[in-house]
């Protein structure tokens, strides 16, 4: 329990605006789309680095554990305080400090919304290409901490590939900068990529630079629908075979089509085993070309029907089946279910299976009758990760249990 001359200092610290201990105040912050609750003693909205560590030195010397706290997001647990404490939400720290586009450099602070800050870049003809499926809520420190990915992730990669500097608060309060502005930085210890990924256990972020790529002149995104689930797993093989890197290339199979289908109501094909979603982008001559090979291979591996979108709006459409893959079953489950994506394996074997026995759930977590969808990328969707504090293995327990599914 925190003490009243502790909560009396904190409350110096952020102000009464910004410091919540009443029970319906903290219930906001008790969970994320894990949907497994830990009730917090107490949630503080910082504004800058020096309110975070002075926050994280009162924490260290009464050794109360801390919980970061983006738009909680994640799948795995991160953000929630399953040893109370603390929870330090980042989402007043919404500020874009610099976008250079010169230097193809952007620094911001770990509140800011991806999908704000993608479009942001798009009025200057520069590229940021993670995209987790929650980036329309999901904060960049979250998706540093968790090193995200998304459907891009198949040509483009994850966070960790455009992450050059951070500002860090370290456990006892001390900061810390790593890496810089500067595209190589080959010299001394790789902290910044020892902090990406940690989930919050290393520190607090703080303050992100990244760096950023043109913005690509044009992209074309294909929907092709398949009566049999293998044909489509064994497409994804052919597509690198003849040497095109999509964008994306994702993988929903019929379970997943008509939940999504009865959500969303965007027309997509009931009756079809698969569909398989493929993008590519660059100069609009090389985009033309490889489009129409892959209606061809598409069609020559047992694709009935294959769609091209043609406008920024129908591509649009359709990726907006696949992001709403989570969406819809948490709908049916209440949230409660373990709605995970997998990767697709080139090898062409079944890509997305339906899992009908929690046997090996160590923590009776997961439920029988899962739906699941995916792509070659990186399948993590995850926001804020664990606090400074916490104990590391908590973490490590998550991706233990999710070992065998997550790599398909």
């Amino acid at each position: 329990m925190l003490s009243q001359a502790v909560k009396d200092e904190l409350k110096n610290i952020v102000g009464e605006g910004r410091y919540f201990d009443n029970p319906e105040d903290l219930l906001l912050y008790s969970y994320d789309a894990f949907m497994v609750p830990g009730l917090p003693e107490a949630a503080l909205l910082p504004v800058s680095t020096e309110e975070v560590s002075r926050i994280m030195k009162v924490a260290s010397r009464e050794r109360i554990p801390v919980t970061a706290r983006g738009a909680g997001t994640n799948l795995a647990g991160g953000s929630v305080p399953t040893r109370g404490g603390i929870v330090l939400v980042f989402t007043k720290m919404n500020k874009i400090l610099e976008i250079s586009k010169e230097n193809r450099i952007a620094v911001l602070q770990p509140g800011v919304i991806n999908m704000e800050f993608q479009k942001e870049l798009t009025k200057r003809g520069l590229y940021y290409p993670p995209d987790p499926g929650s980036m329309a809520v999901s904060t960049m420190g979250g998706n540093v901490a968790e090193n995200a990915g998304g459907m891009r992730a198949v040509k483009y990669g994850v966070t960790r590939d455009y992450l050059v500097g951070l500002e860090v608060v370290l456990a006892s309060g001390e900061i810390l900068r790593t890496g810089g502005k500067v595209l190589k930085n080959v010299t001394g210890y790789n902290l910044t990529q020892l902090f990406c990924g940690s989930e919050g256990t290393l520190g607090l972020i703080t303050e992100i630079t990244v760096k950023l790529i043109p913005l690509p002149e044009t992209k074309r995104t294909l929907q092709a629908a398949y009566k049999n689930l293998g044909d489509a797993g064994r497409t994804v093989s052919k597509v690198f075979e003849i040497g095109i890197l999509p964008v994306a290339l994702e993988i929903m199979d019929k379970v997943s089509i008509n939940v999504v289908e009865d959500y969303m109501h965007l027309g997509l094909p009931r009756e079809a085993e698969a569909l398989l979603l493929i993008e590519v982008d660059g100069p609009e001559a090389a985009v033309a070309g490889q489009s129409d090979r892959l209606i061809q291979l598409c069609r020559e591996m047992g694709a009935h029907e294959v769609n091209v979108a043609r406008t920024v709006a129908e591509n649009d459409e359709i990726w907006k089946a696949r992001r709403s893959v989570y969406g819809a079953g948490a709908r049916l489950t209440g949230g409660g279910e373990d709605c995970r994506e997998v990767s697709t394996a080139h090898s062409g074997r079944r890509p997305c299976r339906r899992r009908e026995s929690p046997s090996d759930d160590p923590d009776g977590q997961q439920r029988s009758g899962r739906d699941e969808a995916g792509g070659p990328g990186d399948g993590r969707d995850l926001d804020q990760g664990a606090g400074v504090g916490r104990h590391a293995d908590r973490g490590a327990r998550h991706r233990d249990r999710q070992a065998g599914d997550d790599a398909a």
